[in-house]
């Protein structure tokens, strides 16, 4: 968690506990249990008896522990819950997912006479709304932090397997063209108020130019930046700095961004290469922004997002991470500060 946020309050606790009080003589299972049915009555806005027979209260667990279809949304959700900070939980429950469990909800109904109670109650309600259905969801709710489990490379590989099983889905709903979404990880921070993001963003620019389009109704902006700069907005930002850049996803282990690192440890570790080197050894960096102001060397950026160089990011990152107890990091912190890329930006031409 960032900035030492805590996921589970004294209030989540309490709610739980109060409904675990309430309904457990009715319905058993244990407490953790009952964060399903939380989630579920106040997302949906529905009864918890409405509700029960859409949850598992123990028994086999076939990846995932509750179910909701949104009739007005005409969407399907699987969900898997966890009473928890900790995205590894969900292991173990994406493999079981990936391994048999949507086999067990969208293929061979015999595969195993003792399934759950859940698995038959919702194919027992697919059977009977199964036209009501255009759109599946499989999201896996926790009290952590949705953008680490997405990043997660423990999680990623189980993921991929699990999404591949969406043949699976198509072949059930037959010529419907049914679209399956795959696993996402949600957060459940209820009680923690979601601070705003910054709109507005002030860089550092050097050697700047302007370049108008022939009908001069956009212009180009290309200057130096210092490369912390971009990664400050990174860090504010997080994953939404790169709404708008396809290849974002990259490995960290890709061999251009290896090069990066490699490049990054020769100027600020071992002081090989001055910092300029950076600049001319690498493309430049685009961005897209809403609106773009210059005050003498600071340039105010409005809602940026990156177009190209999130490799560069991220690798500059990961280098940050790893050698965050090196020694010369911190005595040469100057010379990271002092590396710079070409900046292109220019007025998206479309909102953001």
């Amino acid at each position: 968690m960032s900035g030492g946020e805590i996921a589970i309050t004294k209030r989540d606790r309490q709610e739980l506990a109060d409904l675990y009080s309430e309904y457990h003589d009715r319905y058993g299972g244990v407490r953790e249990d009952y964060f399903a049915l939380l989630y579920l009555r106040d997302k949906f806005k529905c009864k918890i008896e409405d509700l029960a027979s859409q949850v598992a209260f123990g028994g086999n667990d076939y990846g995932i522990d509750a179910y909701y279809i949104d009739r007005e949304g005409r969407n399907l959700y699987l969900y898997q819950f966890k009473w928890s900070e900790d995205q590894n939980l969900f292991k173990d429950s994406l493999d079981r997912l990936g391994d048999f469990g949507l086999d067990r909800i969208f293929g061979d109904p015999l595969q195993d006479p003792e399934q759950n109670e859940l698995v038959r109650n919702l194919r027992e309600d697919l059977t009977e709304h199964r036209e009501l259905v255009d759109r599946v969801y499989i999201r896996f709710v926790f009290k952590g932090d949705a953008e680490k489990a997405e990043n997660s490379e423990g999680l990623a590989d189980r993921k991929e397997r699990t999404d591949k099983k969406g043949w699976l889905v198509q072949a059930y709903f037959g010529d419907r063209k049914v679209v399956f979404n795959g696993v996402e990880f949600h957060s459940d921070k209820r009680s923690i108020p979601k601070k705003p993001l910054p709109l507005s963003h002030a860089i550092s620019v050097k050697n700047h130019i302007s370049l108008d389009s022939s009908d001069a109704s956009k212009t180009l902006h290309v200057a130096f930046v210092p490369l912390m700069d971009l990664f400050r907005i990174y860090r504010t930002l997080g994953q939404s700095f790169f709404d708008r850049n396809i290849r974002a996803g990259l490995s960290s282990e890709n061999p251009p961004n290896k090069k990066i690192r490699e490049a990054l440890g020769r100027i600020v570790l071992k002081r090989e290469e001055p910092p300029s080197h950076f600049s001319f050894n690498h493309n430049g960096v685009t961005l897209a922004v809403e609106m773009v102001e210059f005050e003498g060397l600071k340039a105010v950026i409005r809602v940026p997002r990156l177009l190209n160089g999130a490799q560069t990011i991220t690798s500059l990152a990961k280098f940050l991470d790893d050698n965050q107890s090196h020694p010369s990091l911190k005595v040469n912190e100057n010379l990271t500060s002092s590396t710079a890329r070409r900046c292109m930006t220019r007025p998206s031409v479309n909102p953001i």
